[in-house]
């Protein structure tokens, strides 16, 4: 099961940050015993990044847009 594999996980990943082990038995168990959990995934910054710049190119193209519909009323 994915839970367990998870609480596998957080053992050992607590244990390469340094946690104390009741700490890190505590997260284990929030896993083993779940029926259910929730993770939290980071989106990459470049993901991020890449949509705002797909945003503000939006927004030139939309300036340039209305700047040639007034040249083309004058």
């Amino acid at each position: 099961p994915a839970l367990t594999r998870l609480a596998r996980l957080v053992g050992s990943r607590g244990a390469a940050l340094g946690h104390d082990d009741d700490k890190t038995e505590k997260a284990v168990r929030q896993f083993a015993d779940a029926d259910l959990a929730v993770a939290e995934v980071k989106k990459s910054q470049k993901r991020a990044r890449n949509l705002v710049l797909l945003v503000m190119l939006i927004g030139v193209i939309y300036l340039v847009g209305v700047l040639m519909g007034r040249r083309k009323y004058r």
